[in-house]
């Protein structure tokens, strides 16, 4: 709520209180009332939702098919965000994980506003795969280049959300985390390279876990699923079904 509409609601209360305190408070006491009023509106708006508020709302969510207030609600729990108070912006990004191709939209910016908070950074990339919305491919498999080994490990995780979607976008995205897995493994090859042991024991097990779920081959290192992708990556027969071929 803006500060003016704040002051509208405040102004039209305290009013109402004035035939019986009017003689109690002069006009320069009322106004202060009311500016406390609206700083403690304005407050509570930088708190953003509450996360029991966010959960009712995400379920709802689930509830409706109108389009116009889906994407109120999904703008409503994206404000959590914002808000002052960390439990509440990484209640906000799981529930958009939730919400569908609006949640996505979300995601993708509240990505670009959370640079320096790693715990919210870490919280938005799961809700991206959570919400497997194609739309996020892009921005996974770029975060797959992170500077931060975490969030490459958290983008390949997610990434792995896909596993039911269509072919053709399984194909590009084990194409892409196999060229970052790939280049992890070969530099982690030199025992000096201290940087490149560490970020490589990091992925690794993500990696496995995530190409396993898009592939459905239990292999257990970059160079046996790059090996495998060679040849599959041009014979759908090898992959596992997408989720509608599955249930059909």
């Amino acid at each position: 709520m803006s500060k003016f509409l704040s002051s509208i609601v405040i102004l039209g209360i305290a009013m109402a209180w004035v035939p019986t305190a009017w003689c109690q408070q002069d006009e320069e006491d009322l106004g202060a009332v009311v500016e406390a009023q609206i700083e403690a509106l304005e407050a509570a708006r930088a708190d953003g939702p509450a996360p029991a508020v966010i959960a009712e709302l995400t379920a709802l969510y689930q509830k409706i098919d109108d389009k116009k207030i889906r994407k109120q609600i999904a703008n409503e729990v994206a404000s959590g965000m914002g808000s002052r108070n960390a439990d509440v912006r990484l209640e906000a990004a799981g529930a958009l994980g939730e919400l569908g191709e609006d949640g996505a939209k979300e995601l993708r910016s509240s990505l670009r506003k959370a640079k320096k908070d790693q715990d919210l950074r870490i919280k938005i990339v799961q809700a991206m795969g959570k919400n497997a919305d194609v739309s996020l491919i892009g921005e996974l498999t770029k975060l797959l280049n992170d500077k931060d080994f975490s969030i490459i490990a958290t983008a390949a995780e997610s990434l792995g959300g896909y596993e039911g979607t269509k072919l053709g976008y399984r194909v590009k995205i084990v194409g892409e985390m196999l060229k970052v897995y790939t280049s992890a493994e070969n530099s982690a090859r030199d025992p000096k390279n201290s940087t490149a042991v560490r970020k490589n024991n990091i992925i690794k097990a993500p990696m496995n876990a995530a190409l396993y779920k898009l592939t459905g081959q239990g292999l257990d290192s970059a160079d046996a699923y790059w090996k495998w992708y060679g040849d599959a990556k041009k014979n759908p027969r090898v992959w596992p079904k997408e989720k509608d071929e599955s249930d059909s």
